[in-house]
């Protein structure tokens, strides 16, 4: 029982840390607005170099799946992210996290569907998975009603990506969390240190390979090498690794996927209260935004303390 309580803390306290660092992640390409491809290949590399001394340490996989998924993963998971830059640059911070909202509905249905423990705990406990599913719809509904007060944003300009980047979440986080060990134990941690260091090479090459064949058609600025080489893009590869090693451990230790959604979804409320502060235009709804923030606590806690 203590080590089901120490569990459930991590995977929060893990959540919310994710949280911060998609925060920071999301809203530094609305300050700089680099060329998505070049920004992905040098953020990616930096990312990769930070988590290569695994290589010398740990125990690795012997099943080959593990290092296929993790290629997978590293293919569609670059395609969300250049969306999210994307999205950033072209709107703000806030918006290329929308995507949680089509995210979280997907992954906790899929998961509860293949998985046979949640399978079960939602029949036997109705009136639990029937306020959690509330709480999860209140959530994202309210996520989707944050930017109504905002004109400037044509309604066919972000709602496709968004929706796509949803469908790319669900199928990587289900993958993951598929292949991953649920447990707090060292083979978790090597095994997420691995996986981080694979997606990230797979998308270095990936983003290298786009602005080569940009360039040759003479499109973009190619890696403009002088514009990227700085200590922001160091700390913005940084912050890519960080972010990928704890996002994937939460996963994994949560009893559902689309629990860590749920805290990632609190990013807008965050960025808001910044955007705020430092002055910084952005009409977000407070009113759905306080819907929004008091629905994922719910969650959290009658996920925890409703038997």
């Amino acid at each position: 029982m203590e080590n089901m309580k120490v569990v459930v803390m991590l995977w929060i306290l893990i959540s919310f840390i994710s949280l911060i660092i998609a925060c920071l992640f999301a809203d530094w390409n609305r300050k700089h607005q680099y060329e998505v491809f070049a920004l992905n290949f040098w953020r990616t590399l930096v990312a990769a170099i930070s988590l290569s001394p695994i290589c010398f340490f740990g125990n690795w996989p012997s099943d080959t799946s593990f290092y296929v998924i993790s290629a997978f993963i590293g293919v569609v998971s670059g395609t969300s992210a250049m969306t999210a830059f994307h999205l950033a640059a072209k709107f703000n911070g806030r918006i290329s996290v929308l995507f949680s909202a089509v995210s979280i509905i997907l992954t906790f249905t899929i998961w509860t569907l293949i998985d046979p423990e949640s399978r079960q705990n939602f029949t036997e406990n109705p009136f639990k998975s029937g306020v959690i599913i509330l709480l999860i719809l209140s959530a994202a509904i309210s996520l989707i009603f944050m930017r109504n007060k905002d004109k400037a944003m044509p309604e066919k300009g972000y709602l496709l990506p968004v929706i796509f980047m949803g469908f790319l979440s669900t199928t990587i986080t289900i993958t993951g969390k598929v292949t991953l060990p649920n447990e707090a134990t060292q083979a978790l941690g090597t095994q997420v240190l691995i996986m981080g260091l694979i997606i990230f090479i797979v998308q270095a090459i990936m983003s290298f390979c786009i602005v080569c064949y940009r360039n040759s058609k003479g499109i973009g600025t190619g890696f403009n090498t002088k514009k990227h080489i700085k200590c922001k893009v160091l700390y913005f590869g940084l912050i890519g690794s960080s972010g990928c090693v704890v996002s994937w451990a939460s996963i994994a230790l949560a009893p559902n996927p689309a629990y860590v959604d749920a805290i990632l979804m609190s990013a807008p409320i965050l960025m808001l209260a910044y955007h705020k502060i430092m002055k910084i235009e952005d009409k977000a709804n407070p009113v759905a935004g306080t819907i929004l923030t008091v629905s994922v606590i719910s969650l959290i806690l009658v996920q925890q303390l409703i038997p």
